[in-house]
C-alpha cells in the first residue's frame, strides 16, 4: 500500500502540503483504515509524509528525484517478495 501511494505523489496526484485522510484512501484501495495507517506511518518514518499531532500526515514537500528513487526501490521489494 505504500507502494500504491508513493505511485500517487510520483503522478502528481498528491502534492506537497495535501493532507492524506486514512479513510478515503482505504476506499479507494477497497481495505480498513488499519493497513493505511501502517503505510502512512511507514512514508513518515521515511520522511515522505509529516505527521501532525491532532491533524494526521501530510505530504511533505520533498524533491521529485527522491520519490522517484522511492518507488523504485519499493517496485524492487515487491518484485523479490512474489518470487
Amino acid at each position: 500500500m505504500a507502494h500504491e501511494i508513493l505511485v500517487m505523489f510520483q503522478s502528481g496526484e498528491i502534492q506537497p502540503g495535501d493532507h492524506l485522510r486514512s479513510q478515503l484512501l482505504a476506499d479507494r484501495f477497497g481495505v480498513s483504515r488499519s493497513p493505511v495507517r501502517g503505510a502512512l506511518h511507514h512514508l513518515s518514518d521515511k520522511g515522505v509524509l509529516e505527521q501532525r499531532k491532532n491533524r494526521g500526515f501530510f505530504a511533505a514537500d520533498k524533491e521529485p528525484g527522491r520519490i522517484a528513487r522511492l518507488v523504485q526501490a519499493s517496485s524492487r521489494t515487491l518484485e523479490d517478495q512474489a518470487v
